[in-house]
């Protein structure tokens, strides 16, 4: 089953100096409803861990407390 999953699913790299969008998880309940954004500003990859995770900063270069999965990103193409 892993294997066929693995195979559909296409692998996602990640370089530094990359930008990509971080995943909204609204614990709050939004007044906008469905026209809630599912990604937030985008964010320049600092550095990528072989545990698929990657440390973010933002454009200001304030870097993020913890490291991110590579699940909750996606690239940002500007």
């Amino acid at each position: 089953m892993a294997r066929s999953f693995n195979h559909k699913v296409p692998p996602r790299h990640f370089e530094v100096e990359n930008l990509v969008l971080l995943k909204v998880h609204p614990i709050i309940l939004d007044p906008r409803g469905k026209f809630t954004p599912n990604y937030e500003r985008p964010y320049v990859v600092k550095k990528v861990l072989p545990s698929s995770a990657l440390i973010l900063i933002e454009m200001d270069g304030h870097e993020l407390s913890k490291p991110i999965n590579i699940d909750v990103v996606k690239k940002y193409f500007s």
